[in-house]
């Protein structure tokens, strides 16, 4: 019987060591348009606060492959700002992350990567800027960084009071916990340590 168990435990480490990193990509098409966005995402991964999904059409969006609903706080004038950015929390860290600005113009569009769920570390970033109300300008910006447990979306600058900014198509990598892989190994020895134990016995 422990025989059993332990292999069974050994093979279980295994296929799970054995997991890849997994790629998500939302387009945030299946929400209802003006609905607060929060944990709808949470088994792909990722949970938002201040955020939104609204029907916004920009201008030439479809050339980038943008379309449909997108995400923006709830600001009337689509302005988040570094105090009250758009936040994405992950559920296990990321490694790579990417989303459309939409209608970029002179107050820039942001994200920033940190390496806790709150406060922490600022492990990466990334940000574009455009001119006027930036209608037809749609950069794609793009971090890699390790540990990334929370991003935030956001206009770095205020410049001009009724220049706005959406966002669109985030994609993210997600990577297994580092303690995840220590429970596994213990797992692992104890299952090896049984079986041992039964071979010198039979």
């Amino acid at each position: 019987m422990r025989h059993q168990v332990g292999r069974a435990l050994l093979c279980l480490a295994l296929t799970l060591v054995a997991l890849p990193a997994r790629a998500a990509s939302l387009n945030f098409d299946d929400g209802v348009n003006g609905s607060p966005i929060g944990s709808f995402y949470s088994a792909q991964g990722i949970t938002f606060s201040n955020a939104r999904w609204d029907d916004y059409v920009s201008p030439d969006e479809g050339t980038v492959g943008a379309g449909g609903l997108k995400i923006c706080d709830f600001g009337i004038l689509f302005q988040p700002k570094q105090d009250s950015p758009i936040v994405g929390v992950f559920s296990e860290p990321a490694s790579e992350v990417s989303i459309r600005g939409l209608n970029v113009g002179v107050n820039g569009a942001r994200i920033a990567a940190y390496d806790a769920v709150v406060g922490g570390n600022l492990v990466g970033s990334s940000q574009a800027f455009g001119e006027g109300l930036g209608e037809r300008n749609h950069p794609l910006l793009s971090l890699t960084a390790s540990n990334i447990r929370r991003i935030e979306l956001y206009q770095p600058v205020a410049v001009v009071t009724f220049e706005g900014v959406l966002f669109d198509n985030l994609q993210f990598t997600i990577v297994p916990e580092p303690g995840s892989f220590a429970v596994l190994a213990a797992a692992g020895a104890f299952a090896l340590t049984i079986r041992r134990r039964d071979t010198r016995g039979t």
